[in-house]
């Protein structure tokens, strides 16, 4: 019998953002049309939010190494990483980023 592996954390946040990521389509039709939910425009934008769930990831590992499941990843984890960048002494827009990708994964899919 084969264990199925989820992968890393980092590789499991990132799956929950490409739930939300639509390249291509329009932000300013969503905002013409008051659709309000959460979505990734674009490449770029994910590009930078999937980096910053690797970087949790890790940090999620090194300090918590128990937790393998994004199921098991609690709000007091994140509170520590966004701590920890404040302590690195982080700009505020990283950690603001860093915030938003959080937000962005905790979402629930449209």
């Amino acid at each position: 019998m084969t264990k199925i592996r989820p992968g890393s954390l980092g590789y499991q946040m990132a799956n929950t953002l490409k739930i939300i990521f639509h390249p291509g389509r329009s932000r300013h039709g969503d905002k013409r049309f008051h659709r309000q939910q959460a979505v990734i425009y674009s490449i770029s934008t994910m590009r930078s939010l999937t980096n910053n769930m690797y970087l949790f990831g890790r940090f999620v590992k090194r300090n918590y190494p128990d937790t393998k499941r994004l199921e098991q990843v609690t709000p007091m984890m994140a509170q520590a990483y966004i701590a920890e960048l404040v302590r690195r002494e982080r700009s505020e827009g990283w950690i603001g980023r860093v915030c938003t990708a959080i937000v962005s994964w905790t979402l629930p899919a449209e």
